[in-house]
C-alpha cells in the first residue's frame, strides 16, 4: 500500500520505498522516535532529493511533489510529509480531520 500522510510533529520529510530519487545528497543522518523507551533508532539514514505523486481521492486531480532534503526510509512503505515545510514552500495544507469538513469543501 502506498500512502502519504501528514505528520504535524515531523521537521523532515520522510520518504519511504516509492518515490522516486533524482538526487542522493551524500549526507547521512541518525534518527529514533521521539519518546523516551526503547525504540528503535536508525544511523546512516541517507538524505536525498526525490519526487513522489499525490492524487487527491475527492477531486482525482494528480500532483508531482518535488521534496529535497528529505530523509529516505526504503523499509516503509507510506511517506511522512511536514505541513510546515509545505506551507513556506507556498502550498495551502488542510489538516482538518475529514470527520469535521462538509463533504462539499473537500475538493477545495
Amino acid at each position: 500500500w502506498r500512502t502519504s500522510e501528514l505528520d504535524s510533529h515531523a521537521n523532515m520529510f520522510v520518504l519511504g520505498l516509492f518515490v522516486t530519487i533524482f538526487e542522493q545528497s551524500g549526507a547521512h543522518v541518525s534518527v529514533r522516535a521521539f519518546a523516551d523507551g526503547d525504540e528503535p533508532s536508525f544511523t546512516k539514514v541517507p538524505v536525498v532529493d526525490a519526487a513522489l505523486m499525490y492524487e487527491c481521492k475527492f477531486s482525482g486531480k494528480k500532483y508531482i511533489l518535488v521534496i529535497r532534503n528529505a530523509i529516505h526510509v526504503p523499509a516503509m512503505r507510506h511517506n511522512l510529509l511536514c505541513p510546515f515545510i509545505m506551507r513556506e514552500a507556498g502550498l495551502e495544507v488542510n489538516e482538518v480531520a475529514k470527520i469535521h469538513v462538509q463533504p462539499e469543501a473537500r475538493t477545495k
